[in-house]
């Protein structure tokens, strides 16, 4: 096994952990306002959980209307201020009317962590005509933030957060074929790596506009989450759980809680930054990186599509 897969397992998390400076999450977010998507199950239900022990505003979007967890979350910690959201980031009208609607009715937005994620093996088309991975992988997470920004922007020490993938270093950014229709054989764990790739991008174009933003973007390593399942064979995942080398989802939500609430983010580094174990690691593999061009290419291509769901809404 190579360096690059151990920082990936448990035995990385616990060799970088021994420079953590455990002050860096010493903090009270009472008053502070968070949204998380996929806040209910794995590494979300990990970083809800942490945000609410400290005192935080906690806006849960989930998939279905997961009142057991919310309430898991309140009894645990005692913080009342969770707030359960029903939204299916695949249905993209929905996630523009849910957050102008949000944006009217809360006024301000600390953190938004775009952590939800899928993959979605078999071609499947939206209603809007997205295919189904590009959808909730692309185009929630556009909508979801771009409409959110203008709030966000307003919020002082405000943080956009986009949960990636090492693999992501492996796909170039296929700017043809944003909605995947052009692939000779389908594959629908591309079309997801493509969308994380877009989402650096998304970040690195808006820390330009938005200069009162900090925004990042994370991997969390191998994470022994339910969504690991459409990753690994069984056989694989039952095989690292006998050996107990996956992270655990507390490991895996680590940096996601650090870059939500250290005050070192926003003191001593740069926006646009990509992260692991709460260091800075390479965003690109220099032979797949994109222009400046493309990435503003990708940017009005997406604006474009937003634009279609806005009518009428």
């Amino acid at each position: 096994m190579d360096q690059e897969q151990l920082r990936r397992l448990k035995a990385g998390f616990l060799a970088a952990s021994k420079n953590f400076d455990e002050n860096d999450l010493n903090v009270d977010l009472s008053g502070k306002s968070f949204m998380l998507t996929g806040a209910n199950t794995g590494i979300g239900k990990s970083v809800t959980m942490e945000l609410a022990k400290r005192g935080g505003t906690v806006h849960m979007i989930c998939q279905h209307a997961d009142e057991e967890t919310r309430k898991e979350v309140v009894e645990k910690t005692g913080n009342e201020n969770i707030h359960l959201h029903v939204l299916e980031l695949s249905k993209p009208r929905e996630v523009y009317e849910f957050a102008t609607k949000f944006a009217k009715d809360w006024k301000e937005l600390h953190v938004l962590v775009n952590n939800a994620a899928d993959v979605v093996y078999t071609r499947e088309i939206t209603d809007f005509g997205f295919e189904q991975n590009f959808a909730i992988n692309t185009m929630g997470p556009y909508l979801l933030t771009k409409t959110l920004l203008p709030t966000i922007n307003k919020t002082p020490g405000s943080r956009v957060i986009m949960v990636s993938t090492r693999r992501a270093y492996e796909e170039k950014a296929n700017l043809s074929d944003l909605n995947n229709e052009n692939m000779e054989s389908y594959d629908g764990y591309d079309c997801q790596l493509r969308s994380k790739r877009h989402q650096f991008i998304m970040n690195e174009i808006w820390a330009k506009e938005y200069l009162n933003v900090r925004f990042s973007a994370m991997r969390p390593g191998i994470v022994d989450t339910p969504l690991l399942s459409k990753y690994l064979p069984q056989f694989a995942i039952q095989t690292a759980r006998g050996k107990d080398t996956l992270r655990t989802p507390e490991q895996g939500a680590d940096t996601i809680v650090w870059l939500c609430v250290t005050e070192k983010v926003l003191a001593q580094q740069p926006s646009a930054n990509f992260y692991l174990d709460r260091s800075v690691v390479p965003i690109y593999q220099h032979v797949l990186d994109t222009t400046l061009e493309e990435k503003l290419e990708l940017m009005h291509s997406l604006e474009k599509m937003a634009n279609e769901v806005r009518k009428d809404a």
